[in-house]
């Protein structure tokens, strides 16, 4: 398969993190962020961080000193239990670990190192537990205080965070060896996978109305029927969906690595309109009250509204590979840039703070 160039630099980036034998921070990675409303939690290379989102500064840190052979990528998730969940990867031989911290402190309250590759994607949390993905192939599924409940193993590595219904008990996963997944929540159980769909499986799947929403490297928007795994349409892109897609009010949003962002009819697979971007989309774009946020490679926002006609457009000082993140009447981003990696803006597109790392 021949891949584009902007394809190749995130396969390389990504590689160049999962193969690093090199200590201390890794530049070349990006943050994952998450918010729960009042405060922003951030994983980039040796830290974690909770931001407050009123100010823009910095509550707490995890580890108080950093390990040379620990770094962190994946967006943190929170529990029903106030848990933070957050997971590393690991460097110069060390074991990947899956913590769960205090969120309101930072404090361990254990550590999980049975996966042994490293940790790319959010954990799934739900009532049951949590369902943590790993770059080993499988997902890992624990009880809120670290019980081993199962572990389903695929061929290939795991990049994307499941996701679930509430119409059973099971989850959806996609894997990197061109299959998506639905096992159920509590025992393990595989109930159904598909055949190969034709191209990797970078980003997650969207779940709504007994409908997936599944991205692949083959330019491709699947539709598929939860139940039963059949094809429902087909959408061709210009290029690699690299992540998921967003659904709102019969429509699902998304962009490919050519920059390409569509807006496309959830129940027939018919394109409503498409607009193009400066740079390759490499996140999943925000629906938020009203309008289209996403961001590209190449440091800039984008707000559009539902026909796809711009709002604003930001730069930023560095590139972006995560989503744009709501947080109230606030959205936020995070960024490649190790002193500057987290901004908040106003819905409409000004600035509102900046985070800055404190020096060690």
């Amino acid at each position: 398969m021949k891949f584009p160039k902007t394809t190749l630099y995130l396969l390389l980036l990504l590689a160049a993190i999962l193969l690093s034998a090199c200590s201390g921070q890794v530049s070349g990675s990006w943050p994952g962020l998450t918010s729960n409303g009042d405060r922003a939690y951030l994983a980039f290379n040796q830290y974690v961080y909770a931001v407050d989102l009123n100010t823009g500064q910095m509550v707490w840190r995890f580890p108080e000193k950093p390990e040379s052979n620990i770094n962190f990528f994946a967006p943190p998730a929170l529990t029903p239990q106030g848990r933070l969940i957050v997971g590393s990867y690991a460097l110069n031989g060390a074991k990947p670990r899956l913590y769960s911290l205090d969120a309101k402190t930072g404090q361990i309250h254990w550590v999980f190192e049975n996966a042994t590759n490293h940790f790319i994607a959010s954990p799934l949390i739900t009532d049951q537990g949590i369902y943590a993905p790993n770059a080993d192939g499988s997902v890992y599924a624990l009880g809120f205080e670290k019980e081993n409940l199962w572990t389903y193993p695929t061929d290939r590595g795991i990049w994307a965070s499941p996701t679930t219904d509430e119409d059973c008990t099971c989850i959806y996963f996609a894997s990197m060896d061109h299959r998506l997944y639905k096992v159920n929540a509590q025992t393990g159980e595989e109930e159904w996978k598909t055949t190969d769909l034709g191209g990797a499986l970078a980003g997650p799947p969207t779940y709504h109305a007994s409908v997936l929403f599944q991205g692949t490297s083959n330019n491709q928007m699947l539709a598929l029927d939860a139940a039963s795994k059949e094809n429902i349409w087909t959408f061709q892109t210009e290029g690699w969906v690299w992540s998921g897609a967003a659904y709102d009010d019969g429509v699902v949003y998304f962009g490919d690595l050519k920059g390409n962002v569509y807006a496309v009819n959830a129940s027939t697979g018919e394109k409503i309109w498409a607009v193009k971007a400066d740079g390759a989309i490499v996140s999943k774009p925000l629906v938020y009250k009203g309008l289209i946020y996403y961001t590209t490679e190449t440091a800039n926002i984008y707000a559009v509204d539902k026909q796809g006609t711009l709002q604003w457009r930001q730069e930023t000082p560095a590139k972006i590979y995560g989503p744009v993140v709501a947080a109230g009447d606030m959205i936020l981003v995070a960024l490649t840039d190790l002193k500057n990696p987290l901004l908040a803006y106003d819905l409409n597109g000004n600035l509102k703070w900046t985070f800055s790392v404190p020096e060690k």
